[in-house]
């Protein structure tokens, strides 16, 4: 962690040279899991950079630590607050070992809301959207009276949400939640409401903005004509099947448990015993796109599947993942919040993790999606797979219903740049 920091440090952050700006973005590189123009790309928030672009409202981004692509190497030129931020965790561990753990960590934490402070009182922003905003963030916004949003990115709902968990439960107040949260769905918006309304935090149901980009695009989009031009050219016609890789897997969930560390053996088994009836594309989660555990990964794929023709991984990992979703048969995954993505464009998904049993802490995790029918649990044995995709492949399509879209978002970015949505 602290080689990965400091590696991180050898950039110039450039957060002084922040100017006033209406949107402040966060976000962190893990997030960037696209590349368009050369530059890495976060489908989510930068696609809400671009159409707040389009309204005329200055945007620029800040990418959290300890992230290294600044500049011009992402879009919006997103600045650093490397240097910093490393600076007050190292203090704080000398805080704590002199005056314990708990005045310690308060210590570290007023430090980073000054930072945050200090970054929002340069950018002056109208408003601050990130991917699960820091509690420092959120006071610091709150004490300068700058409304942070937090925007959903995977799955928030109940004990699904680590996230939404912790910030429900062990903050002392509001003064360290986000003014509001931006949900892709209405299913999501009513279990976050069930303590953020409570809290004085707003609830916002606007839709998936990288979905809908593609979903419904303006005509005179150049992401969205130049993304169609990516997909997967494949020298054969097998059905396709998606395959959601995550990472982590061996840490939250396999710890005691044979695993190889990037997917279950029964799913290798599956892949391989049937690569000659299914093209199967695997796609990387930006984690192991943009960082350092990516290699072991890229080994592994290497090692069990190079030299099949109806394996790929590559182009399944850069494509745009709504182009994806809309040419495969059917999804499979360990728990990917992948799920919900893909039940939008009616593709059934497969889950393999067995905490989502009955009693278990996954138990419900994509439960809306596994009610209408375009999820469910399946057993990890390669046969219970390849006989779930038999059956899927034919079966008839179930989609979930989308909710907000492109024109939900403008308006609600519009009410920042003082005009009416277009």
């Amino acid at each position: 962690m602290i080689g990965s920091a400091l590696r991180a440090c050898l950039g110039s952050d450039r957060w002084r040279s922040l100017e006033t700006t209406d949107l402040l973005l966060v976000r962190h590189d893990a997030d960037c899991g696209y590349v368009h123009a050369g530059r890495a790309y976060s489908p989510q928030m930068d696609t809400i950079g671009d159409w707040a672009a389009a309204l005329g409202l200055r945007v620029r981004s800040v990418a959290t630590p300890y992230s290294r692509l600044r500049g011009d190497a992402a879009a919006h030129d997103p600045v650093t607050i490397n240097r910093p931020m490393l600076a007050a965790a190292l203090l704080g561990r000398g805080v704590r070992a002199v005056v314990g753990t708990a005045r310690g960590m308060a210590w570290a934490d007023a430090r980073r809301a000054e930072i945050w402070e200090a970054v929002l009182r340069r950018a002056r922003p109208r408003l601050v959207i990130g991917i699960d905003p820091e509690p420092s963030l959120c006071q610091a916004g709150r004490s300068l009276d700058i409304p942070v949003f937090n925007l959903q990115h995977g799955v928030d709902k109940g004990n699904e949400s680590p996230w939404l968990t912790g910030m429900a439960a062990a903050q002392p107040s509001a003064d360290y939640l986000p003014a509001g949260m931006l949900c892709w769905d209405e299913g999501s918006a009513e279990e976050v409401a069930r303590w953020a309304t409570r809290l004085g935090v707003d609830v916002h149901t606007l839709g998936h903005p990288w979905l809908a980009r593609f979903q419904d695009p303006a005509p005179d989009d150049d992401l969205v004509n130049e993304g169609s031009g990516r997909r997967p050219a494949l020298a054969n016609e097998l059905p396709k099947v998606l395959v959601s890789l995550q990472w982590g897997l061996s840490d939250f969930y396999y710890r005691d448990t044979p695993f190889n560390g990037v997917m279950a053996d029964a799913l290798e088994r599956a892949i391989l015993d049937t690569a000659g009836r299914f093209q199967w594309l695997l796609r990387l989660h930006p984690v192991q796109l943009r960082q350092d555990g990516g290699a072991p990964v890229r080994s592994y794929l290497d090692r069990t599947f190079g030299g099949l023709a109806g394996v790929e991984w590559e182009q399944a990992s850069t494509c745009a993942l709504p182009l994806l979703l809309g040419s495969v048969i059917a999804h499979v995954t360990d728990s990917s919040s992948v799920v919900m993505e893909a039940a939008r464009f009616g593709v059934p998904s497969a889950l393999l993790n067995p905490a989502l049993q009955p009693g278990k802490v996954l138990e419900h995790l994509c439960a809306d999606e596994r009610e209408a029918g375009v999820a469910e649990l399946v057993e990890q044995d390669p046969t219970a797979i390849i006989r779930w995709l038999e059956r899927r492949a034919v079966g008839p399509r179930v989609s979930v219903e989308a909710s907000g879209g492109r024109a939900a978002w403008m308006e609600f970015l519009a009410r920042f740049a003082g005009e009416k949505a277009p």
